[in-house]
């Protein structure tokens, strides 16, 4: 089961990843914004960034 935070973490990367900041996202494992867009641009389904998400948590 995916917790709520990686579920919040990853509807808010889906839609507001324009607007989240770089401070925002320096804990997760050291990613930059553009490999976020990245992912989620290579997934239209979520599946790629849940499965990161749900590997780092």
């Amino acid at each position: 089961m995916i917790s709520v935070r990686t579920e919040n973490l990853l509807k808010r990367i889906e839609e507001e990843l324009s607007t989240i900041t770089f401070q925002e996202l320096k804990g997760i494992d050291g990613m930059t914004k553009n490999s976020l867009r990245e992912i989620v641009l290579v997934s239209d389904r979520k599946d790629l960034m849940r499965s990161y998400l749900l590997n780092i948590e």
